[in-house]
């Protein structure tokens, strides 16, 4: 059952197995950027929740990543964000997919979303870009 009701990017959740999709998709639920971004950077895998839904430690990088992008891009473009926020969501979302982010390259990390089948993705760069030219 599908709980969110803001399109997101679900490109690298379809490429997990289901049972690692199980897990980004709680994660994706129930936890916060903050703290998606936390387990990435903390040194080992949570051999708890991926034995809570008996996920292999090999996939546990890629269903973080999967759902740091989902939630990231699950962030509608808001004329409130600073521009230090909208950074923040665009160099979150583009770490998930390894092209990191320099302003002069968006249009080429959108692009990219292109060819790697990401149209949400790419739609959701658009509008962030456009948020920026606005900021400016």
């Amino acid at each position: 059952m599908e709980l969110l009701e803001n399109d997101y990017e679900q490109k690298l959740l379809m490429d997990l197995p289901p049972n690692a999709r199980d897990l980004a998709q709680e994660l994706l639920s129930t936890r916060s950027l903050g703290e998606l971004l936390s387990l990435r950077e903390s040194a080992n895998a949570d051999k708890d929740l991926l034995a809570s839904k008996h996920v292999s430690e090999r996939y546990w990088s890629d269903l973080i990543n999967a759902a740091i992008l989902a939630k990231s891009t699950y962030f509608l473009p808001n004329p409130k964000f600073s521009q230090d926020e909208i950074y923040f969501l665009i160099r979150a979302a583009s770490s998930t997919i390894n092209y990191p982010i320099k302003q002069s390259a968006l249009k080429d990390l959108i692009n990219f979303a292109k060819t790697k089948e990401m149209p949400v993705l790419a739609k959701w760069l658009e509008q962030f870009s456009d948020l920026l030219l606005q900021k400016n």
